[in-house]
């Protein structure tokens, strides 16, 4: 906690095997020009290489949950009821502030005008760790003709009233973008607002065991969306929409579109090396991807009433 004040900001950082970057958040946020009192929650969900000795190196509040309870939704929450401040910012263990101004950029709109009930902040890739994520990053966060952006809110990034949290808690049970669904389901009476300058560099590795269980997760989520929410998950539409049927003419057009322009990318960027790597990539991505559509289906879907 920065001070001996109540803290106004709790930040709620999620961790597991984050010691790549996790020192260099914490770094980051304890040099933030700021005047509020603030405090760090650490939420880690069975870390087994250093993370937590890093951890304990800072002045935060750490605590330590089963993996096996673990979802983005709950661990949100616990990081929320564990709070004392009125301002909640959620960031992800691998999210870097590129300024020393995040914290303040991130509430400039919030704290004055009650009816904006979350903000969130811009996205940077870390050049040349992940030009697959680093492509869909660039353009995700990219204004279009009228200013706004691909996601609509993330947690990797973000700030919320805590008062609003108590009302309207993030889902525990789906198995990604808890985020999303929250954004979807706040009243219109609210706003959700970007704040582009309140950025952070955010890259994950391009590992394939990473990126298969992160397909799997989005499959299985755009069924409990649909079978939960009775909503369609947009985010995953368009060029991003995984070519999964391959009886879908439409689809697999779209899919080699896709990659073509993934492929120029890595090669007007100078990212030979990943050339051979792509198609692997791209085959583990969308093997998962229909894995979890098919068991997020099972899973989620209507029940068969047994014949009496």
């Amino acid at each position: 906690m920065s001070g001996k004040q109540k803290p106004e900001i709790s930040i709620i950082i999620r961790s597991k095997n984050e010691e790549r970057l996790i020192g260099r958040v914490l770094t980051a946020i304890f040099q933030q020009d700021i005047d509020l009192p603030f405090e760090v929650i650490v939420i880690d969900s069975g870390s087994t290489d250093g993370t937590l000795d890093i951890v304990r190196n800072h002045t935060v509040r750490l605590y330590e949950i089963e993996a096996g309870n673990f979802s983005y939704g709950s661990a949100l929450n616990l990081g929320a009821t564990l709070a004392q401040g009125q301002y909640l910012i959620n960031l992800s263990a691998h999210c870097i502030p590129t300024s020393d101004r995040w914290i303040a950029h991130m509430l400039r709109d919030l704290r004055p005008n009650s009816r904006i009930a979350a903000t969130y902040g811009g996205q940077v890739p870390i050049k040349g760790l992940n030009p697959f994520e680093e492509r869909s990053l660039l353009a995700a966060f990219k204004p279009d003709e009228n200013g706004r952006i691909g996601p609509p809110f993330s947690n990797a990034n973000c700030a919320i009233r805590r008062e609003i949290w108590q009302r309207y808690p993030f889902d525990e049970t789906a198995s990604f973008a808890e985020d999303y669904i929250w954004s979807q389901l706040l009243p219109k009476e609210f706003e959700i607002k970007y704040v582009p300058e309140a950025e952070v560099y955010h890259t994950h590795p391009a590992r394939f065991k990473y990126w298969a269980k992160r397909s799997y997760d989005n499959g299985l989520f755009v069924q409990y969306l649909q079978y939960a929410y009775g909503l369609q998950y947009r985010w995953a539409g368009g060029e991003n929409r995984i070519a999964y049927n391959p009886r879908d003419f439409g689809a697999l057009l779209r899919y080699a579109v896709r990659s073509v322009k993934v492929m120029g990318f890595l090669i007007a960027n100078g990212y030979l090396k990943f050339l051979p790597v792509f198609p692997i990539y791209s085959a583990l991505e969308q093997y998962y991807y229909r894995k979890g559509l098919v068991d997020g289906r099972k899973r989620y879907g209507p029940r068969e009433r047994s014949l009496s």
